[in-house]
C-alpha cells in the first residue's frame, strides 16, 4: 500500500564501551583523567548530543566543565572524551559511581525524535593508610620470673576503618599467656592500647619483635614490626639483716 506510513526503526542506543582512570585505583584527594569511549549502537546518526558527567558525592570536576557537545555521531561510530576529575578527600574507599548522561536527537522515518540514556561506571577510590602505632613502652624494670607488660598505643587517623587487627610477640626466652591476640576492627578516629604480658625465663637481654598485622580500608594486609632488646634483671634478695629478732627480750 503506497499510502502506508513508513515504520520507524529502533531507537539508537549510546553505550560506553571502555573507560580508564589512570591505574588500579585513585587516591582520595588526587586528580585524575577519566577517559571514556562511547559508541552509537544504532543504524542512524545522532545529532546535537549533549554529554554530562556527574561525579556524585565522591568526585568533582578538576577545572573546566562537566558538559560536552557533539555535533553528530554516525551509526556504528565511536568517540572518546577525556574529563579532568578529582577524587574528594572525604570519599569512601572502594568502587564509587560516576554517571554519564547522553541526550541526543535523531531522524528516522522522516521524523525527528529525541532520546537520552544514563550510563554508570565505577571508579575505585583508595584512602591513604593512616593507622599509626606508637613505639612500645617497656617497664622501668623487667624482672626474671615475674610477669611484665609492654604496651603500644594506636590511633586510626584515616577516613576508612581498619579490620582484623592482630598483635603478636615473637621470640624465645619468655612465656606469654597470649603470644598472638586478636584486637578486632578499628573505626576511623578510634584509639586504643595493645598490651603484651610476658614472663622472662632468666636475666640478660631479651630479644623480641612485636608485630601488628591488619587490613587497610582497601582490604590490603599490612604489617608493622617493632624489634626490642629488653634488659632483664634477677629478683633482688630481701635484706633482713636489720630486722629485730622477735625472740630477743
Amino acid at each position: 500500500d503506497g499510502d502506508s506510513a513508513p515504520i520507524a526503526g529502533p531507537v539508537p542506543n549510546i553505550i560506553v564501551t571502555n573507560f580508564t582512570y589512570g591505574g588500579d585505583s585513585v587516591a582520595a584527594g588526587a586528580d585524575f583523567n577519566l577517559d571514556f569511549t562511547f559508541q552509537n549502537m544504532g543504524q542512524v546518526a545522532v545529532t546535537n548530543m549533549v554529554i554530562t558527567v556527574d561525579g556524585g558525592e565522591s568526585f568533582a570536576i578538576a577545572g573546566g566543565t562537566n558538559t560536552f557537545y557533539v555535533d553528530a555521531l554516525w551509526g556504528g561510530y565511536a568517540m572518546t572524551q577525556s574529563v579532568p576529575m578529582q577524587a574528594l578527600a572525604s570519599a569512601k574507599s572502594g568502587a564509587q559511581p560516576v554517571t554519564v548522561n547522553f541526550r541526543y536527537e535523531y531522524v528516522d522515518a522522516s521524523a525527528r525524535s529525541s532520546s537520552q540514556s544514563d550510563v554508570k561506571i565505577s571508579v575505585p577510590i583508595s584512602q591513604p593508610d593512616r593507622f599509626e602505632i606508637s613505639d612500645p613502652v617497656v617497664p622501668d624494670q623487667v624482672i626474671a620470673g615475674q610477669e611484665n607488660t609492654v604496651t603500644m598505643e594506636y590511633v586510626n587517623k584515616g577516613k576508612g576503618d581498619i579490620a582484623n587487627v592482630e598483635a603478636t610477640m615473637e621470640g624465645e626466652g619468655f612465656d606469654a599467656t597470649m603470644k598472638t591476640q586478636y584486637v578486632g576492627n578499628v573505626a576511623s578516629g578510634a584509639t586504643g592500647t595493645i598490651g603484651y604480658a610476658f614472663t622472662p625465663h632468666a636475666s640478660g637481654e631479651l630479644k623480641t619483635t612485636l608485630k601488628v598485622t591488619y587490613e587497610d580500608s582497601d582490604g590490603q594486609t599490612k604489617t608493622k614490626e617493632f624489634p626490642l632488646a629488653i634488659p632483664v634483671t634477677d629478683m633482688q634478695p630481701v635484706d633482713d639483716s636489720g630486722m629485730a629478732d622477735p625472740n630477743m627480750d
